[in-house]
């Protein structure tokens, strides 16, 4: 995950420098700057607090609790302080007004542009401010601007920058153009210098299990663990190394510490992560009780709210419910006006009521969402935006027009999947899917095995999209089964029923798969489960599908 850095500077000689007439909350504020460098943003959070108090117009230090409630994964308040930043804004310096401003319109997905804008005007006067520079990068990788944002890291580094979140973010953009290589050294570096550094050792975890270097990436959360205990970022890289290893119990276990955090962002996190692991199982009455439990996390509506009702309608939708798709999806769009939620939500409004045989309301939403994309152009929009046409053309009997739209969307995915946005997951995995559905609907087997294939043999990609990941292995099935592939197609059918033969999903699908086993005893066998298996290789370890029984 992208974590924002506060704009850093020397401590000042003179309180006057830092806009506050008050020696005790500059004190406390250079304290509290000082702990969010090195990422302890919990420990700086009472001190930031402290120093507002002292000064209630304080604009630096509501600038920075700002940003420490953005990495803290609290959207609302990091909305409030960055106003109350700006609100006071007259008082500072013109290079911290940049900054200011900046941090307003980052606060969300809308006013990126204007944010960037921002951050670029500071920078023609003040080059070396690592502040400026580091969200101006960020920013550009959120909008996928990936080579423009990596040379934008590669200056800040070249200026000396040892802030945690430049070399994640550095090496994020790298891995997400392919290139692995370079992202590692970049964080290898980095903890060269700085091993005791928990942040540095989480984002090396995290890289690697990107890779699929699990062995590594599992010494390194370890180390992080070790340095900060119980925290939810690297409860999170656990869960995450536990599902691509399918391990199951690990998975759950990692959630459930996460729900027991103190923070409203760690509870969401574990609500959701429950939610993803069951559906790696089939149980989809469970996960929706998870992602119930996700949108009380906060006490308040918020982004990450509104992300759970985006989840809730995607999950709705693919167990064909339209009608709630159609209720979640409208209150997303309540939660996060002019975020990324939003847009999310009006996509998947668009989808519920071409299900519910609406297609002009579709229409008009997929209208909408070009209008948005036109006012801030960037690949995730438009990819988007091509997208929802080509499933809407698809569900409208159309396979060349989604066929045609679908594939220029994917044109436009990066290399690789990372989750470095706060709310914006990679969309591999539901584009390839969808295109595996328009070339079996266009008649093209061999083109439809390329993408569910594309789907199946994925890496991190899949982590938030169990549903497709799984589902992927039945259409395989049918696709070999029509090309009368009969070892392929029994292959297919074992992985999907590994996952979901004693789930409540698909059961249709998990009786035709489950005639292509060697026996009804291995669709009734609790070994034949993830549930039931602690720890197992990874997909398609020694040849043998995954969940195989011994």
């Amino acid at each position: 995950r992208s974590l924002e850095i506060p704009q850093r500077i020397e401590l000042a000689d003179s309180v006057a420098e830092v806009t506050t007439s008050s020696y005790g909350a500059w004190r406390l504020f250079s304290e509290g700057r000082q702990l969010c460098a090195r990422s302890r943003w919990q420990e700086a959070r009472p001190l930031l607090e402290e120093a507002i108090s002292l000064d209630p117009e304080f604009a630096l230090a509501f600038a920075d609790l700002g940003n420490l409630h953005k990495n803290l994964g609290n959207d609302g308040a990091a909305r409030h302080f960055a106003g109350l930043a700006l609100e006071h804004s007259d008082r500072l310096p013109v290079q911290q007004r940049y900054f200011v401003e900046g941090e307003y319109f980052s606060a969300t997905w809308a006013g990126y542009g204007r944010a960037i804008e921002a951050y670029r005007r500071g920078l023609e006067i003040f080059p070396k401010d690592l502040g400026l520079r580091n969200n101006l990068a960020s920013h550009l990788a959120y909008l996928e601007a990936y080579d423009e944002a990596g040379r934008e890291y590669q200056t800040l580094l070249e200026l000396g920058d040892d802030y945690g979140g430049t070399f994640h973010g550095a090496a994020t953009v790298q891995g997400a153009l392919g290139r692995f290589e370079a992202g590692e050294e970049i964080l290898s570096a980095a903890l060269r210098r700085s091993p005791e550094d928990w942040y540095l050792q989480l984002a090396l975890g995290w890289y690697l299990t990107e890779w699929g270097r699990y062995g590594e990436a599992e010494e390194h959360l370890r180390r992080a663990g070790g340095l900060a205990p119980d925290d939810e970022y690297v409860d999170q890289g656990w869960w995450r190394l536990a599902i691509l290893r399918e391990n199951w119990q690990g998975a759950r276990d990692h959630g459930r510490r996460m729900s027991g955090s103190k923070t409203s962002y760690g509870r969401w996190l574990g609500a959701v992560s429950a939610a993803w692991t069951d559906l790696y199982g089939g149980r989809s009455q469970s996960a929706l009780e998870s992602l119930a439990e996700a949108a009380r996390a906060y006490g308040e509506p918020e982004a990450n709210t509104a992300l759970s009702h985006c989840w809730r309608a995607r999950l709705a939708l693919q167990t064909g419910r339209g009608g709630v798709a159609l209720e979640a999806a409208r209150q997303a769009q309540r939660e996060a006006p002019g975020d990324w939620p939003e847009l999310e939500g009006m996509f998947l409004e668009a989808l519920a009521h071409q299900a519910l045989g609406r297609p002009s309301s579709a229409d008009r939403i997929l209208e909408e969402l070009r209008k948005r994309a036109e006012e801030m152009p960037n690949p995730v929009q438009e990819r988007q935006l091509r997208h929802l046409a080509g499933r809407l053309a698809l569900a409208r009997g159309d396979s060349g027009l989604a066929l045609r739209e679908l594939r220029s969307a994917a044109e436009l995915l990066p290399p690789r999947g990372f989750w470095f946005h706060w709310h914006v997951l990679p969309d591999h995995v539901p584009l390839w899917y969808a295109l595996g559905e328009a070339e079996a609907a266009a008649g093209r087997p061999e083109g439809a095995v390329e993408w569910f294939r594309k789907v199946a043999d994925c890496g991190a990609e899949h982590l938030e999209h169990p549903v497709l990941f799984v589902r992927s292995f039945y259409q395989l099935g049918r696709v070999y089964e029509a090309l009368e592939e009969r070892g392929r197609a029994e292959e297919a059918y074992r992985r999907f029923l590994g996952y979901w033969g004693s789930g409540d999903l698909d059961r249709e699908e998990i009786g035709i798969a489950g005639k292509w086993s060697p026996s009804d005893a291995w669709i009734n066998s609790p070994k034949a489960f993830p549930w039931a298996r602690a720890s197992i290789p990874g997909p398609g370890a020694a040849g043998l599908p995954p969940n195989h029984p011994p």
